[in-house]
Formats: structure tokens, sequence, C-alpha cells
């Protein structure tokens, strides 16, 4: 059963219709508002903690432990990615966790199946080429 222990969070405007427990990033033109995680070159802000239409304010959590849809089968445990063009969260590969660029969201804190709601513990956090 997921839960949400709560954290740090932090109001933001919905700069398109947002659903709950989604990944967000803030958009490069725009301050103070989020969208739903799109692409690999955006940095994770947190996730949505209800879902509502553009304009309005949204609540995103930061840190602390957040409920998150699963784009994919999970396993308690593993490190969890966003789905690119989503917003939901799947487990991260050895490729992926050691590719030049990371986006990670944090760690899955019960397994679940794809779209059913998980408890993770939110660890965004993006690491990029590091020579």
């Amino acid at each position: 059963m997921s839960q949400s222990l709560g954290g740090l969070d932090r109001s933001f405007l919905a700069g398109d219709t947002v659903s709950a427990y989604h990944v967000m990033q803030v958009p490069t033109a725009t301050a103070n508002t989020v969208i739903p995680w799109q692409t690999t070159t955006a940095a994770i802000v947190g996730v949505t903690q209800e879902a509502v239409d553009s304009g309005s304010a949204v609540t995103v959590r930061l840190l602390g432990t957040t409920k998150c849809i699963a784009a994919n089968s999970i396993v308690s445990g593993t490190i969890l990615m966003p789905q690119t063009a989503t917003g939901l969260v799947l487990t991260a590969t050895t490729a992926q966790i050691t590719a030049a660029a990371r986006h990670i969201v944090g760690i899955s804190l019960e397994a679940g199946d794809t779209n059913s709601v998980i408890e993770v513990l939110l660890q965004p956090t993006f690491i990029g080429n590091i020579t």
C-alpha cells in the first residue's frame, strides 16, 4: 500500500495540464512554472501531489517520500528514472545509470506493476558528463 510521508513541498504554476504523482521539470523560458518531464536535457524538479489544469497552482514534492505512477513493473529498492514524455517512473537500467547524462528520481520503497501507484524516496538528481 503506497503512502506519502511528506517532506519539502513547493507551490508552482502549472504550465500545462498535469496529473497527480508525475515527475515535473521547469521550462527554461518560464520561472516558477512546472510542466511534465519531457526530455533528457531537463532537470527534475519533483513530483506533483495533485492533478490541476494549466494555469493553476500545483503542489510539487521536492524532497521526502511521495507517490509515483509506475511506467513498468518495478521491484522495491531499485533506482528510478522518469519515462520520457510521460512523467511516470521506471526502473533505471545499468546502461542508463552509467550513461553520460543521468536523471534519477529516487528509490522505490515498494514494488508495483505498470500504472500502479508506488511510494518513492525522492532524490532528484541530474548527473551530467563528469570527466
